[in-house]
């Protein structure tokens, strides 16, 4: 029975992998500094026979890899990293160092191990298109929050080549649901819920005619655990996406109902809207 590790496990996306993975019948290590995870998301498997806990450290930590990797890896997923798109503007130098030189050593460990890796990226490095979003579309980081995806997705894709490592790169569009965070990396759709059970007006930034495509948390952590053991996704880049398109606008007004007050306000981070985002 392999041992699976998931970075960033104790996060949104990836406490719904580990819970995919014991579902699947896997043994589950959680390695997380806890810095945009919390340790409550993973009470529901305090005591599974095979969770085998969170380690809490950092994936620079080349000695908290070696205690890992030490046991005898099956599978790492990869989804540790900065998810705050403002953060990533304000401390650029930081979002680099955690994203990319922080994947580049999980995959020196990889490849010292001979793990395969599945890496979740992100939709936000896409460019505008008039049309649905495949994985050929051109792409154009517009913070360096996307910089640093893209970033990674490439050192991953050149261990691949250059070493064979089997590397599996997702990139997952609007991901939405339970234990989502609300603060400023939160998705749209916590934000307005949660607007709303506080009695304030649900805010737009802009007119709100931005579209997104929404996929459910539990389907995109089968999605990653499905490529995860795949040998068809090596080597790959795939979307994980409903192609269904939505405005925001229409979002708010179906979370909103008859009760609450629609605003428009700027938005506080223009260089990163993207208006027009729906998978193909």
């Amino acid at each position: 029975m392999g041992l699976c590790l998931v970075t960033g496990g104790a996060g949104f996306i990836g406490r719904w992998v580990v819970a995919s993975l014991l579902k699947r019948g896997k043994r589950v290590i959680v390695l997380d500094n806890l810095s945009c995870g919390s340790r409550s998301n993973l009470e529901e498997f305090s005591g599974h026979p095979r969770f085998e806990g969170l380690i809490r450290g950092d994936i620079r930590q080349l000695g908290t890899l070696y205690e890992i990797f030490f046991r005898g890896l099956e599978i790492c997923f990869h989804i540790a990293g900065n998810t705050d798109v403002q953060r990533s503007i304000d401390e650029p130098e930081n979002t680099f160092d955690s994203d990319v030189m922080g994947t580049m050593r999980l995959l020196e460990k990889c490849r010292e191990y001979d793990t395969k890796i599945l890496f979740v990226s992100t939709c936000q490095l896409y460019d505008d298109s008039e049309g649905a979003i495949n994985e050929e579309n051109t792409v154009r980081p517009r913070s360096p929050y996307a910089a640093c995806k893209l970033a990674a997705e490439n050192l991953c894709l050149g261990y691949h080549y250059s070493y064979r490592l089997p590397v599996v790169v997702v990139r997952p569009f609007n991901t939405y649901g339970p234990f989502q965070k609300l603060g400023g990396e939160g998705g749209v759709v916590a934000r307005f819920q949660q607007q709303v059970l506080e009695e304030k007006p649900i805010v737009l930034y802009g007119d709100g005619s931005q579209t997104r495509d929404f996929t459910y948390v539990e389907d995109c952590a089968e999605f990653l655990v499905d490529a995860g053991f795949s040998r068809f996704c090596e080597g790959q880049i795939l979307n994980v996406a409903t192609g269904i398109e939505v405005r925001i606008r229409a979002l708010a007004e179906m979370i909103a109902g008859d009760s609450v007050v629609i605003k428009e306000e700027a938005h506080p981070c223009p260089a990163d809207e993207i208006v027009r985002m729906c998978g193909d």
